[in-house]
């Protein structure tokens, strides 16, 4: 068995079940904020079930063609530009377009594009004996893992209270993915900011604003701006993160950027 593959399909797994079941509580709400009534709601959640079924459909018939590792890299740009599209767009045709040919999942049970092509890479790095074991591990950490997107779900009511935002400009403008750790949770913005909140009240520990000019360790001329995309990694004390990301730009007032940020304990 390659356990090395294993561990990676596993947090990839893990990954994708936060952010399903983060998405599958604050999705309706998201759209009913938009001013949808429960009809179009229904109607966008179903356009994302059939999208991802016919997806399914056509990987299956052609994935024998292309090697796994592409067509899942190639699942993981469209999640990625799905998640940026809904951020941004809020006319319902557009909306609908991008749930079909996206990888929005409305469940926290995984539905998407990802689980057949996953469940052939691990039937054939897996040996015989050790299958069954390693496919109850994988339901396991999706299942676990999107409860606790679920819970997470209540983070943007929790920043609103706090920062007096409305609720949908915090579901907009924290769309890049949080890091957490035992008492902590990091989340960056659109307008630059990184902030760590208290998990036990939301309350605002600690907060910088990226979207600033920046010395930087190779000379070239370094600047923040908007942040998107993976969170922040906490490492030996250290907090890293990206911060520019030019596509997010009308949302954040134009701020592409070009730094990886490193920031210690003072």
């Amino acid at each position: 068995m390659d356990t090395a593959y294993v561990n990676r399909l596993l947090t990839a797994r893990a990954l994708r079940a936060f952010g399903d079941g983060f998405v599958s509580l604050l999705l309706p709400v998201y759209l009913i904020d938009l001013g949808y009534d429960t009809v179009t709601v229904g109607l966008i959640a179903s356009a994302t079930l059939f999208g991802s079924g016919a997806m399914t459909l056509g990987v299956g018939l052609t994935a024998h063609r292309y090697h796994y590792r592409t067509l899942l890299l190639a699942a993981a740009a469209l999640m990625v530009a799905t998640g940026a599209a809904f951020a941004t767009v809020t006319q319902l045709w557009p909306l609908l377009a991008i749930a079909v040919v996206g990888t929005l999942n409305p469940s926290s049970g995984d539905v998407s594009v990802f689980l057949p092509m996953e469940h052939a890479v691990l039937s054939r790095v897996v040996a015989d004996r050790h299958r069954t074991a390693v496919f109850a591990r994988y339901a396991l950490v999706g299942t676990l893992v999107a409860a606790l997107g679920a819970l997470a779900a209540a983070l943007p009511a929790m920043i609103g209270q706090v920062t007096g935002w409305p609720q949908r400009n915090c579901l907009q403008a924290n769309s890049a993915a949080i890091t957490v750790i035992p008492g902590v949770v990091f989340s960056g913005t659109t307008n630059g900011m990184m902030r760590a909140y208290a998990t036990a009240d939301g309350k605002v520990l600690w907060e910088t604003n990226t979207a600033q000019e920046f010395q930087t360790v190779n000379g070239v001329p370094g600047k923040g701006g908007a942040i998107n995309g993976p969170g922040p990694v906490v490492a030996a004390g250290m907090l890293f993160t990206n911060s520019g990301y030019a596509y997010l730009g009308a949302i954040g007032g134009a701020l592409p950027g070009n730094v990886l940020l490193a920031y210690g304990v003072e």
